[in-house]
């Protein structure tokens, strides 16, 4: 079972977010593969600058495949556990939680190992070896498998690249103010269910008081 994560936004831009996706890495690859049949574009996909034309071409192609899954978890400032996050927690801290938050509500296959590649490069090499870490042991302790936590390098991942433009397209509809259900490009995939957005809970970091006002 291999998850691919990216991350999109930040505190500083109101909206902070992680994409998980459940592709398997041979058919991540042939989805690149195909999608670059139909546009011409540089080795690195990034959903950065990707024109609607291939933007829509790459949710349609995704749409088609069978096994894929995907989760959203967005640290906001529309709301208020959001707001206080990005206001009050370090980065790196709202960093862990989504991925975690993310990868948490992937559908469990039930495979023995799962292996949780988020792209490499988000903060100091120290930090992310403490979030691996941490990560791994959280993730394995939610699904009861051993889970292996490795960053990879996005040009050399298809599955991380999938990811990047899932996140970015996802920070653009929010950015907006709009909803996945009327998006052109993913409101195919979230009516089949195979993409879902969830707002960030922070677990045991949620303040109590937002908790009890929740209640």
């Amino acid at each position: 079972m291999e998850i691919y994560c990216d991350e999109s936004g930040g505190p500083d831009r109101g909206v902070f977010l992680t994409s998980a996706v459940l592709i398997d890495a041979t058919e991540a690859t042939r989805l690149l593969k195909d999608f670059r049949r139909l546009h011409k574009l540089p080795r690195e996909i990034k959903g950065t600058g990707l024109p609607d034309a291939a933007r829509h071409d790459f949710f349609e192609l995704l749409s088609r495949k069978e096994d894929v899954c995907t989760t959203v978890v967005a640290c906001t400032r529309v709301t208020k556990l959001g707001g206080w996050a990005l206001k009050e927690l370090e980065a790196n801290i709202i960093y862990e939680n989504l991925i975690f938050e993310s990868c948490r509500a992937i559908p469990y296959s039930g495979q023995p190992n799962i292996t949780v590649r988020p792209d490499h490069g988000t903060y100091k090499k120290g930090i992310m070896k403490e979030i691996g870490s941490r990560l791994a042991v959280s993730i394995s302790d939610h699904f009861g498998a051993e889970t292996f936590v490795t960053f990879a390098e996005s040009h050399l991942t298809p599955g991380v690249q999938i990811a990047d433009v899932i996140a970015n397209t996802v920070f653009r509809i929010l950015k907006e103010g709009a909803a996945l259900s009327d998006d052109p490009f993913c409101k195919t995939m979230h009516k089949a269910g195979k993409l879902k957005l969830l707002d960030i809970e922070l677990g045991k970091i949620r303040p109590e008081w937002l908790t009890k006002a929740a209640e």
